[in-house]
């Protein structure tokens, strides 16, 4: 079984791009960040042009399952709560609060 993943933030989450166009059980369906720069960048650096500057747009697509969460700490909670309403597994490395 695989599964859609989409990657939200682009910094931090550069370093799992590579990882998931070469897994054998996530298929990446979309990377996202507010920054369409970046994005561009990513797209361009990982030949890989499926690109949202919108999180909502990305919870709003029924074809993904995973939502890898990248962004800065102190978003992590909403990020997480969000994708979690929109009935998505999430990947979250990092803290949810800040000290």
């Amino acid at each position: 079984m695989t599964l859609n993943i989409g990657i939200l933030g682009l910094g931090e989450g550069r370093s799992t791009i590579s990882a998931y166009l070469r897994s054998e059980k996530y298929i990446l369906k979309t990377i996202c960040d507010s920054n369409e720069d970046l994005c561009k960048q990513r797209a361009k650096e990982f030949d890989f042009p499926h690109y949202k500057t919108n999180y909502q747009n990305m919870l709003d697509d029924e074809e993904i399952d995973v939502i890898g969460i990248y962004t800065p700490d102190h978003l992590h909670a909403e990020h997480v709560k969000q994708a979690l309403l929109h009935n998505k597994h999430v990947v979250c490395s990092k803290p949810f609060l800040d000290d």
